[in-house]
C-alpha cells in the first residue's frame, strides 16, 4: 500500500495533464482504501472499533448532507467524494493499527518501505529532470522542480515525513552513511521544490534529529554531523535556492503592480459613509477592485467585497490568493444559516465561473466545508495522539521515549504544521496517508503492555 503512493501521484499528474480526467487514479485510490480497510476488518479482533468509526463518520455526514439539502445540494456526489478524502485519515489510521499488529517485524519494516518511498520519490523527480518534462513548482516563472507531482506543497509534507523517519531509522541502526544518504535526497527535494514550507523544514528536521538524539541518548556523531552539514549548506546556497528566487519575482512583481495601482488611485478615498455626498470618489479605487477581484465581485458584489477588504489599495492584498480564499468563503459562510456554521457547506459553494475558492490551508477547510463541528472533531482526533503520547513519555520516559516514537512523532507534528499553512495535507489522500502511516505508528508505539509483552487496555 505504502509503495503504491509515489506511483500513483505520478500517474495522478499524467492524467491530468492529458486531460482524461481523475477517475482512474481516484478509484484505483479508493480501491487501495477499501481494501485495507475491509483486510484490516476481517483479521481484527477488536470489530467495535470498525463500527464506532463508521457510526461517527455516517453520523456526521448525514447531518452535513442535511444541512447542505436545506440550503440548495447542488452536486452532492462531489461533496460525497471529497468528504471521504478527509475520512480516509481515521479509517486509514485505524485500518494499519490492526495491520501493524500482524507485521513480524515492526517498525523495521515501516521504516524500509518509508525509506523506499523516499528513494521513488527522487528517482521519478531525477527522470522528470532528465526527460525535460519537469512540473514547476511557479510555472509563471518556471522556479522549482516538482517531479511529475501536481501539488508542491503536498509534496513538502511527504518529503519531510519521508525524510525524517528515514533518516532516524539509519541513526537506529547505526548506519552514518545511510543517514548522510537519506537526507542529501530528502534535503535535495525539498530545497529544489522551493516552497517556503519545504525550505524550512529543512531546519526543522535537522534540528529534530539533533533533539532525537540527545532525549533518547543514541548519540550518532557522524551521522549528526552529516546532517547539520546538509543542512547548514542549504543555508549557504539560499540565494541560488528556487524559493529565493520565486520570493525575489514575486516582489519585483508585486511592487510593479504597485506602482500602476497609485496611478490608478492617486489618493485611496476614506469608507463611503463619509463621502457619501461625492460618490464619483469611488470610481478609481472600484477600477481597481473589478481588476483584481472580479469574480468575488461578480459573486457578492462590489461593496460587500471593498469592505471585506477593508477598502486597501495594496494590490498585495488584493491579489494574495490565500486571503482572498478566506474571504470569499467567510462571505459565503455569512449567506447561510446558523446550521452551516455548524456543519458546514458543500465543496462547489466556493465555484464561481471558472475559478475555484477552496481556502489554502487544511484547518481553515475542514471548518468551512464542515463546520465548527468538524473543526472540532478533528482537532480531537489529533489530540488525542498528541496527549495519549506526551502522558506515556511524562510516566515512563525509559520505555516510550524512543527513536522511533520521536521520529513518528516529530514526522506527525511537521505534517500538521504543513496542513496548518497549506490545504494539501488533511484533505489530500496522497499526503494523509503518510499522516496515517506515522499516527498508526506512533499509537502501537506508545501502546501499553503488559510485564509479559501482551498488550493492555489503554
Amino acid at each position: 500500500m505504502i509503495l503504491s503512493q509515489p506511483v500513483l501521484d505520478a500517474v495522478s499528474y499524467w492524467v491530468a495533464e492529458m486531460h482524461i480526467g481523475n477517475t482512474l487514479t481516484l478509484g484505483l485510490r479508493m480501491l487501495v482504501l477499501l481494501g485495507t480497510a475491509l483486510l484490516a476488518f476481517f483479521f481484527s479482533d477488536r470489530k467495535k472499533d470498525y463500527f464506532v468509526l463508521a457510526g461517527v463518520l455516517a453520523l456526521f455526514w448525514a447531518a452535513h448532507a442535511l444541512v447542505c439539502r436545506s440550503v440548495g445540494y447542488s452536486d452532492p456526489i462531489g461533496d460525497a467524494t471529497n468528504y471521504i478524502r478527509t475520512a480516509q485519515l481515521p479509517i486509514y489510521v485505524l485500518s494499519l493499527i490492526t495491520l501493524y499488529r500482524l507485521a513480524g517485524s515492526f517498525p523495521e519494516t515501516i521504516e524500509k518501505a518509508l525509506t523506499a518511498c523516499l528513494y521513488l520519490f527522487g528517482a521519478i523527480t531525477l527522470l522528470a529532470v532528465l526527460t525535460g518534462t519537469v512540473n514547476p513548482t511557479y510555472p509563471k516563472w518556471g522556479i522549482g522542480i516538482c517531479g511529475w507531482f501536481a501539488l508542491p506543497n503536498s509534496q513538502s509534507a511527504i518529503y519531510g515525513i519521508l525524510t525524517l523517519i528515514s533518516v532516524l531509522h539509519a541513526v537506529r541502526i547505526g548506519s552514518a552513511s545511510r543517514a548522510l544518504l537519506r537526507c542529501a535526497v530528502g534535503f535535495a527535494l525539498m530545497f529544489t521544490l522551493g516552497t517556503r514550507l519545504a525550505y524550512f523544514e529543512i531546519f526543522a528536521i535537522a534540528t529534530a534529529v539533533a533533539l532525537s538524539m540527545f532525549l533518547t541518548g543514541k548519540r550518532n556523531r557522524r551521522a549528526l554531523a552529516a546532517v547539520l552539514a546538509l543542512a547548514v549548506a542549504c543555508a549557504a546556497l539560499y540565494p541560488f535556492s528556487p524559493m529565493y528566487r520565486n520570493r525575489k519575482a514575486y516582489s519585483v512583481s508585486a511592487d510593479q503592480q504597485q506602482d500602476t495601482a497609485d496611478v490608478t488611485v492617486e489618493q485611496t478615498p476614506p469608507p463611503p459613509q463619509a463621502y457619501d455626498w461625492l460618490p464619483d470618489a469611488q470610481e478609481p479605487l472600484d477600477m481597481l477592485y473589478r481588476q483584481y477581484q472580479p469574480l468575488m465581485i461578480n459573486r457578492f458584489g462590489l461593496e460587500r467585497v471593498k469592505q471585506a477588504f477593508g477598502y486597501t489599495d495594496d494590490v498585495q492584498q488584493l491579489g494574495d490568493l490565500r486571503r482572498c480564499k478566506i474571504l470569499f468563503c467567510r462571505l459565503a459562510m455569512e449567506e447561510l444559516p446558523f446550521t452551516s456554521r455548524l456543519f458546514g457547506f458543500e465543496l462547489s459553494t466556493t465555484v464561481v465561473e471558472d475559478g475555484i475558492f477552496d481556502v489554502e490551508n487544511d484547518f481553515h477547510g475542514i471548518y468551512f466545508l464542515y463546520g465548527v463541528v468538524g473543526l472540532a472533531l478533528m482537532i480531537a482526533y489529533l489530540g488525542v495522539f498528541v496527549l495519549r503520547t506526551l502522558r506515556r513519555i511524562l510516566r515512563e520516559p525509559k520505555r516510550y521515549l524512543t527513536l522511533p516514537v520521536c521520529a513518528f512523532g516529530s514526522s506527525a507534528l511537521i505534517s500538521v504544521i504543513n496542513a496548518y499553512f497549506s490545504a494539501s495535507v488533511l484533505r489530500r489522500p496522497n499526503a494523509s496517508v503518510y499522516l496515517s502511516v506515522a499516527l498508526a505508528a506512533l499509537w502501537l508505539l506508545t501502546e501499553k503492555r503488559s510485564e509479559d509483552g501482551g498488550e493492555e487496555q489503554a
